[in-house]
């Protein structure tokens, strides 16, 4: 009888860390791009430039996340997420090596919450909800070779990047009212801000990012709305002792999306606006949609295509705003589901720079290096993802 209550104890304390690894999820995504230059832009000294190819791993992600119920129906929740280098020298040159932030954790969508009849409140590093909602309608890749989001709210002369993951920030998401959702999310103060002034310091740069959106779901239709303004987020002057001061500018962006679903297909039409004020006296206004669709042909065939357009620069940023400063980006590619989580893909992406556009692929700075004023860039692409 004592062997048979030793045996029983034994069981259950084995199995007390099982029941707590059991409210713990293990999820990821892991994205391998092969992509070749077929129209590879000149030198900016005018000389051209052999076919380029390149890897891509593109949103590659592990991450961790646990709820615990607490009665009542409030929850307490936690997500880790963090970046997986398949190739740790990224979009870098060969034989650069990774830099250290690549390698921590939690570098991703992380955060610590509480939810429940009221919401969802969490406070961590998240996407803006301007982010988010880009996402429901962009039906495409954000970035990578094959990526639209460039030329909407990552890219683009006298506008810093507007697609952020925002760290050190309080978030809020409504509850569903009949369809109806919306989300908040304002950083600290002294926030890490993605600006484009190399000269930024944390003391000097005082502003906050403020991000909202919402969404309505009826049926086959989903749409969209979102705004992000960057306050206060550039700093000038400084070098040697002196300290950078705050430069009261700030950059905004809003969009508002449509998508629908009909039988088969899949389309989402995305329009965004971007204003910056790098300077009291300087501003530039970009306006840009994208027109994406995906066509399930039968069983495991199916076609993805995206027209994007971004409008010249309006306003009096030197060197930067004027006509034909706009580009065009097309994308189609055949995908072929191998099963639920794991994606094969080949496809066709070409860039189109105005006279004085200075857009590029894989959103990357444009340069000696890189897509030159009125230039065009094109590649072939192979991918191959699972998700778990």
């Amino acid at each position: 009888m004592h062997k048979k209550l030793m045996v029983v104890a034994v069981a259950g304390a084995l199995a007390a860390p099982v029941t707590a690894l059991a409210q713990t999820t293990i999820y990821g995504y892991f994205n391998a791009e092969w992509g070749v230059q077929v129209d590879q832009p000149n030198l900016a000294n005018g000389n051209a430039r052999a076919t380029g190819e390149g890897f891509n791993s593109g949103a590659s992600r592990i991450g961790f996340r646990g709820e615990e119920k607490m009665g009542g129906g409030l929850s307490a929740w936690y997500q880790c997420e963090s970046e997986i280098a398949i190739f740790p020298r990224g979009n870098e040159a060969q034989g650069t090596n990774i830099a250290p932030s690549d390698a921590l954790w939690c570098t991703r969508n992380s955060a610590i919450g509480l939810k429940g009849g009221f919401g969802n409140f969490y406070i961590g590093s998240w996407d803006s909800p301007l982010k988010k909602a880009s996402a429901v309608t962009r039906i495409t890749n954000e970035t990578g070779w094959m990526g639209t989001q460039g030329m909407t709210l990552r890219q683009g002369p006298g506008s810093p990047n507007m697609s952020q993951r925002n760290t050190d920030s309080f978030n809020y998401d409504l509850p569903n009212f009949g369809g109806f959702t919306g989300s908040f999310q304002v950083t600290t103060k002294q926030a890490t801000l993605d600006n484009t002034d190399p000269a930024a310091s944390g003391a000097a740069v005082d502003g906050r990012i403020y991000s909202l959106s919402a969404q309505w779901a009826g049926g086959p239709v989903v749409i969209v709305g979102g705004y992000t303004k960057n306050d206060k987020n550039r700093a000038t002057g400084g070098g040697g002792t002196a300290a950078p001061t705050n430069v009261d500018a700030e950059d905004t962006a809003w969009l508002l999306g449509i998508k629908g679903t009909f039988g088969p297909i899949e389309a989402g039409l995305t329009y965004t606006e971007r204003e910056s004020n790098p300077t009291p006296t300087t501003s530039g206004k970009r306006n840009a949609f994208n027109l994406a669709g995906i066509w399930t042909i039968a069983g495991p065939h199916s076609l993805i295509g995206s027209y994007a357009i971004a409008d010249d620069l309006e306003g009096n940023i030197a060197g930067q705003s004027g006509s034909d400063t706009g580009a065009t980006h097309y994308v189609i590619a055949y995908r072929y589901a191998f099963s639920k989580r794991t994606m094969g893909s080949i496809g066709y992406v070409k860039l189109d720079n105005d006279n004085n556009g200075v857009y590029n692929l894989t959103d990357m700075a444009s340069g000696s290096a890189n897509v030159q004023l009125g230039q065009s860039a094109s590649a072939i692409t192979l991918n191959l993802s699972h998700s778990f």
